[in-house]
């Protein structure tokens, strides 16, 4: 097949068989390199801590499903504002942890910013959501993350401020922000701005709006960092190759020694036997 034939995704599982490794590379490089893409926002998180229904507020559109039941089992987005609001499965809710992978896609390959969501109900953060954001941080071609405490309205206003102080020992360096989709709702719904503003919702979108202005600057950055990633790892294979096409012509001229050297022996015995004829 000529060469103008193939797509981008036929070369990239052409050179993921050849080299392996560069097959996060080679996807994250797909989703970055698309500058006519709207920004992404994913909200990720646990099961059942309000992924969705945050989601329908900060885009004002009831587009995902919300229930107390597990609802989310692929990624899903839609499209308000000029945004891609990107809702995942919960982590740790899948034995097989597909769901988990399905998560961390979204959040390295299709997101500018990630929501990392936990119910404050729950206290301090898991293990769980802590390993995930040690994992973002991991990159310097990861997106950028906010901490977004959600469920407020369900969690007494003394006992805040002991759970707030856990989590901000845990992670430091991410201000946690406190929002209420129940209250959001309710303030959309009855008209009233101060159960709007009490929601934390429009300061998360203050937020977001403030992330995503320098978006398209962080995702170039992020393609620089992608693109030195996949040459070094090319640069790696580049010397394996070169030493072992080293070690190849050592041997073979080891072997053309070896057969000169028996060739020379058995020359030099045929010489003799006829020697000893004459």
């Amino acid at each position: 097949m000529p060469i103008e034939h193939v797509s981008i995704e036929q070369l990239t599982c052409s050179a993921c068989h050849v080299f392996p490794e560069l097959e996060p590379l080679l996807q994250q490089y797909q989703a970055l390199a698309q500058p006519e893409l709207q920004p992404g926002v994913v909200a990720f998180g646990q099961y059942n801590v309000g992924k969705s229904s945050l989601l329908n507020a900060l885009s004002d559109k009831d587009a995902f499903k919300v229930a107390d039941k597990r609802e989310t089992s692929a990624n899903q987005h839609v499209i308000a504002d000029g945004v891609r609001w990107i809702d995942t499965p919960g982590l740790s809710a899948d034995i097989s942890a597909r769901d988990d992978t399905l998560a961390r896609q979204a959040a390295t390959m299709q997101a500018d910013l990630v929501l990392m969501l936990h119910n404050i109900t729950n206290g301090e953060l898991g293990q769980d959501q802590l390993n995930a954001l040690q994992q973002l941080a991991a990159t310097d071609a990861g997106p950028e993350v906010l901490l977004v405490l959600t469920r407020i309205d369900e969690l007494a206003q003394d006992q805040q401020p002991a759970i707030l102080t856990c989590i901000e020992q845990q992670v430091p360096s991410l201000p946690p922000l406190l929002v209420s989709s129940r209250r959001y709702q309710a303030g959309q719904e009855s008209g009233q701005d101060l159960l709007i503003t009490l929601s934390g919702i429009p300061e998360l979108k203050a937020q977001i709006n403030n992330q995503l202005a320098s978006a398209s600057i962080r995702r170039t950055q992020r393609l620089r960092v992608v693109v030195q990633q996949i040459e070094q790892i090319l640069s790696r294979y580049k010397i394996r190759l070169s030493a072992r096409k080293q070690k190849i012509r050592a041997e073979q001229i080891c072997c053309h020694a070896q057969i000169k050297q028996e060739l020379d022996e058995l020359r030099r015995q045929a010489c003799h036997r006829l020697e000893l004829a004459g």
